[in-house]
């Protein structure tokens, strides 16, 4: 809509046939509210008597309900008062945004009220949408829940399209808190208070409807709904005025009246169907007194009447006048945690269910980590109010961000004990980052974990190998390393090894011909050139990473993996020494790994020389297809000036033809180190680790981000 204008209630712009009989009560019943008014005050001011309670209860004129209605319910006076301008301001936002909750509003319009003729043209329909609209914009933390719909559109019936949003604010958000989020928790709670009352106040029929399986599916619709949905409207909006002037507690009088009125028929019902029937078929019937002529079914047929609203509200407050808002509220109490803890369960076992196939943990295993982050999470009010959305994956429903990664991966992780420690975590959550949100869903937490835990061998070393290539790797980390804070002693074969690979590094190097950095390039233009094609260039990369360490597949073509040069295989290799550093000292393993190293060392050596003559024609080739596009396209750098990528797919590396070797190499020498193949096959138990983490938490302080365990270094051996 391009433009539109506030619609005025909408009984004044379509009025419905009304017998004299009925005019003349409302007319009446407009004096004795008016001297009310005189003599008690109005609005917000106006004093609550027993006078103004009787008067509610023969049923606010239509009229006065735009007045009387948000007087009751102070809040929507207040913030419509506080916020003038807003609500245009919302509708203008929301209005054509694409999104869940508009999809949904779009898909209920032409259900509301339709027996209304205010909702079978486009004015009554095109306020509605704007009413939902705009709340959904404005608490997208509740968004649209079905039935909303449904009270709006009352709402709109006799109050203006403005008084209407503020009035549907209040009540999502004040007198029916929770009633209307993603899971309708504050229904289901109620839902459960009338199953208290109903045992407490009718226990025979509430053992019957325990028996049929009713009593937790006869009143959602009723709460949501505020018997809108299964009352004629012409009759409900009397509920709606006692609900507004004493609340919540309304809803469970009329329910607890409803059953106790057809407690002898429900006695006798066979079946679940027959009692549905019996119920929706009574309340249906509900007629009022003032038009009993026009109470009609949605599809225009004459109901079969069963009793007034007049009588049914007299008779709910005569027999359960006595609930009162504290005692609602008590058990509201007593059932709302174990609400949300059966909606919890349910969130889990869909999460567990969604993910076990991957086949890193098993269903217990995965339910012991999804309990720990999931008290995590409440412990450090890290809770995300959306995670229930429907439209996503159920393993959405739990992010963890990289500090809770950092400590999980610490905690529970083989690959978490020595100084590399933060930086292997810090590059396996860069790399599990789909969406690179800063956050990972619960699918991807276990797949980090699982796969350094739980994967086969050739797994482990691919993910390993992975974590050590660019753009996981920089090159900034490889000349400025991290140090251990607590100087972690070296045995002296490996550090004679280290010594000797770096000598070999450098004697390499100077057979190389010098290159120009790309920090060189004098060109702003050629600079910001070559910056795009580095981050397009990192984007697939990291793609194409991910795919092959997830990958189980034997057959996989590892050809298609990068290789990787010398700097980042000497990085890969004091990783893998700092990895065994946590394990009990053994000479034979630590000569090992000095044996491994210097092999693979050689054969990146014979690599290079077997590629060099190669390389050499094939770069000179490259070079003048270079120079000729150049000359096609003046503004293109020529090839003395433009470094390409080298033949592992990294870019700016120049046309030098480095050390490399490839993932297979690496796959087939690492493995004939028993000792390496040992731990990298070894099968670390998530549940014995998660347990170790809550006996650290319980025992000292409240989380895990309390502990110790966050150091790395030797605190962290024999975990």
């Amino acid at each position: 809509e391009t433009t539109w204008s506030p619609q005025p209630p909408l009984m004044t712009l379509f009025k419905l046939s009304c017998s004299p009989e009925c005019s003349t009560s409302q007319e009446a019943r407009e004096k004795l509210w008016e001297l009310h008014f005189v003599e008690y005050g109005r609005g917000v001011t106006m004093y609550r008597t027993t006078e103004v309670a009787r008067l509610v209860l023969q049923g606010v004129p239509d009229r006065l309900r735009r007045e009387v209605w948000p007087a009751f319910s102070a809040g929507a006076v207040n913030e419509m008062a506080a916020n003038p301008g807003l609500y245009r301001a919302l509708v203008d936002q929301a209005l054509g945004k694409a999104c869940t909750a508009n999809d949904e509003i779009e898909r209920d319009l032409h259900r509301s009220l339709p027996e209304h003729p205010a909702f079978q043209c486009d004015i009554g329909i095109s306020a509605l949408r704007r009413v939902l609209s705009a709340y959904a914009y404005r608490n997208p933390q509740i968004g649209y829940c079905q039935a909303m719909n449904i009270v709006a559109s009352v709402l709109l019936i006799y109050s203006s399209e403005e008084e209407a949003f503020w009035q549907l604010a209040t009540l999502c958000e004040s007198l029916l808190p929770d009633y209307y989020n993603t899971r309708v928790v504050g229904a289901l709670v109620d839902q459960g208070v009338l199953d208290d009352l109903t045992s407490e106040h009718l226990p025979h029929l509430h053992a019957r409807l325990d028996e049929l399986g009713m009593i937790r599916m006869i009143s959602l619709s009723w709460f949501l709904t505020i018997f809108l949905s299964v009352i004629p409207y012409e009759s409900a909006v009397n509920i709606i005025d006692c609900f507004f002037y004493d609340g919540a507690r309304v809803i469970f009088q009329v329910a607890l009246t409803v059953l106790e009125s057809n407690q002898e028929k429900l006695l006798a019902c066979r079946e679940e169907g027959e009692g549905m029937q019996l119920l929706s078929d009574y309340l249906e019937g509900v007629y009022n007194e003032e038009n009993p002529h026009n109470s009609r079914r949605k599809d225009g047929e004459q109901l079969n009447k069963s009793i007034s609203v007049q009588k049914l509200l007299y008779e709910a407050y005569s027999k359960y006048g006595m609930l009162s808002a504290g005692a609602i509220e008590r058990l509201r109490l007593k059932y709302r945690l174990r609400v949300v803890q059966q909606l919890e369960d349910g969130v889990g076992r869909n999460v567990v269910r969604s993910i076990v196939g991957d086949g890193y943990f098993s269903i217990e295993q995965l339910q012991d980590l999804l309990v720990l982050v999931r008290e995590e999470l409440l412990s450090q009010r890290r809770v995300n109010s959306e995670r229930y959305d429907p439209t996503q994956p159920p393993y959405e429903a739990y992010k963890v961000d990289y500090e809770l990664f950092q400590l999980l991966f610490v905690g529970l992780s083989p690959w978490g004990k020595g100084t590399q420690a933060e930086n292997l975590s810090a590059r396996l959550f860069r790399l599990m980052d789909r969406n690179c949100d800063g956050l990972l869903n619960f699918r991807e937490l276990a797949a980090a974990l699982g796969m350094t835990c739980t994967a086969d061998m050739t797994q482990r070393l691919k993910l390993l190998y992975t974590l050590h290539l660019p753009p996981l790797l920089s090159s900034a980390e490889i000349e400025s390393p991290t140090r251990s804070e607590n100087g972690t002693e070296v045995a002296t074969d490996a550090a004679d090894f280290f010594n000797s690979m770096e000598q070999s590094v450098s004697s390499l190097e100077s057979v190389a011909p010098p290159v120009e950095e790309n920090c060189l390039m004098r060109d702003p233009d050629e600079r910001l050139y070559a910056y795009s094609r580095e981050q397009s260039w990192e984007v697939r990369s990291m793609g194409s990473l991910r795919s092959m360490v997830e990958s189980r597949d034997s057959r996989l073509d590892l050809k298609s993996v990068p290789k990787m040069d010398q700097p980042h295989f000497i990085m890969l290799w004091k990783t893998i020494y700092d990895l065994f550093q946590a394990q009990p000292e053994d000479q034979e393993t630590f000569h090992a790994i000095a044996t491994i190293g210097t092999l693979l060392l050689q054969l990146g050596d014979v690599g290079k020389r077997f590629y060099l003559e190669r390389e050499e024609s094939a770069d000179s080739l490259l070079a003048a297809a270079a120079d000729h596009s150049a000359g096609l396209r003046p503004d293109t750098p020529s090839s003395t000036d433009q470094q390409s990528p080298d033949r592992n797919g990294n870019p700016g590396v120049g046309l030098d033809p480095h050390w490399s070797i490839t993932v297979e190499q690496f796959l087939a020498t690492v493995l004939t180190g028993q000792p390496i193949a040992e731990f990298f096959s070894h099968t670390t138990s998530l549940s014995e680790g998660i347990a170790r983490l809550r006996g650290r938490r319980f025992n000292r302080l409240n989380s895990l981000s309390d502990t110790a365990f966050t150091k790395m270094g030797n605190s962290n051996k024999g975990t």
